[in-house]
């Protein structure tokens, strides 16, 4: 073999070096590329899952929200019924009030009236013993009263 062919077949095997090399390192890159291709899969994969999670999540909130909602006017309308009920007691108190007043009043009133029949009563009683003092008491012409005038007399 001569030196031009020993030449050329070193630059045959190192040109075929070359090439075992380069198609390793495609093997390589081709393999990395589809597992690259393989984790952008599954991270799609996930994002659609955490996409899902995220649509229960706000769906699950939005139901929450609605719940808080109705409780806020269940609330708000409890409040306007107490404040409904507290107006009505108000009323009802100044209403016991005004009637305690009034009975107050009445007693007041019936107990003057009763005064006054007790002093009726015992004008009437001292009236009656006046009347029974002045029949068993028999005047003298020389007094010169009669019977029904001096009774009349004490009574007024």
């Amino acid at each position: 073999m001569s030196d031009n062919e020993i030449g050329k077949d070193a630059e045959l095997q190192r040109l075929e070096q070359f090439v075992d090399k380069l198609l390793k390192n495609f093997s390589a890159l081709k393999e990395e590329r589809a597992s690259l291709l393989q984790t952008l899969r599954d991270r799609d994969t996930s994002l659609v899952e955490k996409d899902g999670l995220i649509a229960n999540h706000e769906a699950t909130i939005a139901d929450r929200e609605n719940v808080i909602a109705e409780r806020e006017k269940t609330i708000q309308e409890r409040e306007s019924t107490i404040e409904e009920r507290d107006t009505t007691i108000r009323g009802h108190e100044e209403r016991i009030r005004d009637l305690e007043q009034q009975l107050d009043s009445k007693n007041s009133e019936r107990e003057q009236i009763s005064g006054k029949v007790r002093s009726i009563v015992d004008q009437i009683e001292s009236w009656e013993m006046s009347l029974e003092e002045d029949e068993s008491y028999t005047p003298d012409e020389s007094e010169g009263g009669d019977e029904e005038g001096a009774g009349q007399k004490e009574l007024f």
